[in-house]
């Protein structure tokens, strides 16, 4: 098998014959990769769209530039994401690890973002004289490198982002 442990050449052969449209991807980590290299070296993304909300930059990485052609991915965040508190998160991150650190992602960034969201529940808590017993209820400002705000009450304003494979990086094209 020429890549990984997965042999994806009867459901390639299967596409190609099926002549369709797109594919939605729900493989995850090296199955991912695996299908994504397999996918463009058989030359199927010329002709057929992919789709997944489960690959990230590592990922991206991995498939490489020659078999990310019309490959969209949704995800809450992406590290081209072109705001300004993603672009802080960058600056921040870089400045602590250095240039050669590892790439951004939708994993780091999400404990990054949880992390400071139970700083806010604990600030909040701790603030308020019903304390722990009402947490969660008042809406919090916390760190967040996407644009994510809690409302209270269980209110949540997560944005989404569509993505589409650039070389080896995600170019945002909508937010969702």
């Amino acid at each position: 098998m020429p890549f990984g442990t997965a042999d994806f050449s009867e459901l390639l052969d299967l596409l190609r014959s099926s002549r369709t449209d797109a594919v939605l991807v729900s493989l995850i980590g090296q199955d991912a990769v695996d299908f994504n290299r397999a996918f463009g070296h058989a030359g199927l993304s010329a002709t057929i769209l992919r789709l997944s909300c489960a690959i990230g930059e590592n990922e991206l990485l991995g498939i490489g530039a020659d078999n990310a052609e019309d490959l969209f991915v949704v995800s809450g965040y992406f590290a081209t994401l072109d705001t300004d508190a993603n672009l802080d998160f960058k600056q921040r991150y870089r400045n602590h690890f250095g240039e050669r650190a590892p790439a951004l992602n939708t994993f780091g960034q999400s404990t990054y973002e949880g992390l400071h969201f139970l700083g806010a529940l604990f600030d909040q808590a701790l603030r308020k004289p019903e304390g722990w017993g009402r947490l969660g209820q008042a809406p919090l400002t916390y760190r967040s490198a996407r644009g994510a705000e809690y409302a209270g009450a269980g209110v949540n304003h997560m944005p989404i982002y569509l993505a589409r494979a650039e070389a080896n990086a995600f170019e945002v094209i909508a937010r969702l």
